[in-house]
C-alpha cells in the first residue's frame, strides 16, 4: 500500500515537473518571437 502511494507521488511530481518545463519552453519561444 505504501509503495503504491509512493509511486503515485512520484508520478504527480513528474507531471508537475513536466508542466513547468513545458511552460518555460513556451515562454522562451514567445520571448524569442517578440
Amino acid at each position: 500500500m505504501c509503495y503504491l502511494i509512493n509511486v503515485k507521488k512520484t508520478m504527480i511530481f513528474r507531471v508537475i515537473n513536466g508542466t513547468i518545463s513545458l511552460y518555460w519552453v513556451i515562454l522562451y519561444f514567445f520571448s524569442a518571437a517578440f
